[in-house]
């Protein structure tokens, strides 16, 4: 019989031989999550977004887990929308495994850069769900994606119809095309033969000029 690998690490979520149940919400009265598991959980029993997560380690009173981020954004109007709609947004979105950096000016934001090679100021994003409140945070279980980091059909289609939508997570990277700077963007406007789109044209014509003297 297959079992699950000693190192979590070396988990491929991708792998869809058998050993690992089927995508279903998770009830009480459900086998235990097994170890590599991906699951689809809210960060607390309060909390209303989801995340995917991987199972890591069984403890005696708790699991750890390791959450994957994305930082696409569910639909604005999610609680009106149609199922159709957001089965739509969620099969855009790419889920990936999370490092959280622990040192310099992003200490605590979330990278999606693998820390290779080894970085000492990055940790996987580690979490630990208590068990008291396991049915209560965990939502579905035997959760798969592809390589691309895509939720499978079937499990894409159960998660639309859960209450609250994914969470969106902004990582360092995403803060950089968000803040790029004005130098490397364009701007097109149309310049006709008026007085003042003459004079404007001409003004920038003798900046560029005077510039390529100085230099």
């Amino acid at each position: 019989m297959k079992h699950m690998p000693e190192d979590p690490d070396t988990f491929d979520p991708t792998d869809t031989t058998g050993g690992k149940a089927d995508v279903s919400l998770y009830n009480k009265g459900d086998a235990n999550l097994a170890v590599g598991e991906l699951i689809i959980c809210n960060d607390s029993p309060d909390e209303q977004g989801w995340f995917v997560a991987q199972v890591q380690r069984r403890k005696p009173n708790e699991i750890v887990v390791r959450y994957y981020h994305t930082p696409t954004p569910f639909l604005e109007e999610h609680d009106q929308e149609t199922n159709e709609r957001r089965l739509e947004r969620l099969n855009k979105v790419t889920f990936r495994k999370t490092w959280i950096i622990t040192n310099g000016k992003n200490h605590g934001k979330a990278t999606s850069k693998p820390p290779y090679p080894k970085n000492e100021d990055l940790r996987t994003w580690d979490g630990t769900i208590p068990l008291n409140e396991i049915y209560d945070t965990v939502l579905i279980r035997g959760v798969k994606i592809s390589a691309e980091g895509k939720l499978s059909p079937e499990t894409a289609k159960l998660a639309v119809k859960l209450s609250t939508p994914h969470e969106p997570t902004i990582t360092v990277e995403v803060e950089k095309e968000i803040a790029a700077p004005s130098l490397f963007l364009r701007s097109e406007e149309e310049i006709c033969s008026c007085q003042h789109c003459f004079s404007q044209l001409s003004g920038i014509q003798a900046s560029s000029e005077a510039n390529r003297t100085t230099s």
